[in-house]
């Protein structure tokens, strides 16, 4: 198992059990991209880089200062 950030993903994945469709992963920087990518759902803030955000699943309308994290926790979960 590596170190990155999509390994951690993963690795929880099998670890709790959880299936691949019900992770969310968001971010805004490049270190983030592969762990958006891995995620069943992927989130970039919408202050990330453009080629951060087309990868990504979901861009929530307000950045992580400003509620953004809340959202996308209201669209995802019940």
């Amino acid at each position: 198992m590596g170190g990155t950030k999509a390994d951690g993903i993963l690795f929880f994945e099998k670890y709790l059990g959880i299936a691949h469709e019900n992770t969310i992963a968001m971010g805004d920087e490049e270190n983030d991209l592969a762990m958006i990518s891995a995620a069943g759902v992927g989130v970039a803030m919408p202050n990330a880089a453009d080629f951060i955000r087309k990868s990504a699943d979901y861009v929530p309308e307000h950045d992580n200062n400003m509620g953004g994290v809340a959202e996308v926790i209201r669209r995802f979960t019940v």
